[in-house]
């Protein structure tokens, strides 16, 4: 009787495990799709931080453990997904995958395959799904690097967005330029505010 219960509790949990995989990967293939079309270059480069540099990162760990942890989590993007043009090399835009970003999609990849491993693909996993909350709750999170904006790294997508449109030669203007000197410092408070939103709008859905 144990063995059967053992067994069961595995099936659930592959089972769990492997939607959770799907949702994972549709939410980071559904990102991608929308900045190629966007951007007009599909992506063409993978790179991942801890395996690039995994001996530089176990030797400080080891000595210093905060501030690596910091570095890794924090600061630095874990894994970037890039279109590059190669002659000259030129990174055309690039999503960058923080230790916050993937902590967003983590969430909502659970809370997806949940959705999915009760109802399936059903009407009634769509309408038990919190799709508001998680679509503001993942955007508060990305990061993207566009070689047309005036920047030196990737920004919040929305900051990247504006900015694309500010520098844009076409539609650029010193007004568009004044309007973004004077908000540009609310980017962040409208940051926060996104994910506030998104994660209080996913706790209603879930109280229900």
């Amino acid at each position: 009787m144990k063995s059967y219960t053992n067994e069961k509790m595995l099936i659930i949990f592959l089972n769990q495990l492997a939607w959770f995989v799907a949702a994972f990967a549709t939410l980071l293939g559904l990102e991608v799709v929308l900045i190629s079309l966007l951007a007009g270059y599909p992506p063409n480069n993978f790179s991942f931080l801890l395996w690039e540099k995994f001996h530089f990162f176990l030797r400080y760990l080891l000595q210093e453990p905060v501030e690596t942890l910091s570095f890794i989590l924090i600061d630095k993007p874990l894994f970037k997904i890039e279109a590059l043009q190669e002659s000259p090399a030129t990174v055309i835009w690039g999503l960058h995958y923080y230790g916050v970003t993937l902590f967003t999609h983590i969430v909502v990849a659970i809370l997806a395959s949940r959705a999915l491993n009760k109802h399936r693909l059903s009407k009634s996993a769509l309408l038990s799904f919190p799709i508001k909350g998680t679509t503001l709750f993942i955007f508060s999170s990305l990061f993207l690097y566009l070689s047309s904006c005036c920047t030196s790294g990737a920004n919040w997508i929305i900051h990247t967005w504006i900015l694309a449109v500010v520098f844009n030669p076409y539609t650029a203007s010193a007004t568009l330029l004044e309007i973004y000197n004077n908000i540009q410092s609310w980017f962040i408070w409208l940051q926060y505010l996104m994910a506030a939103s998104g994660a209080y709008l996913i706790f209603l859905k879930l109280k229900k």
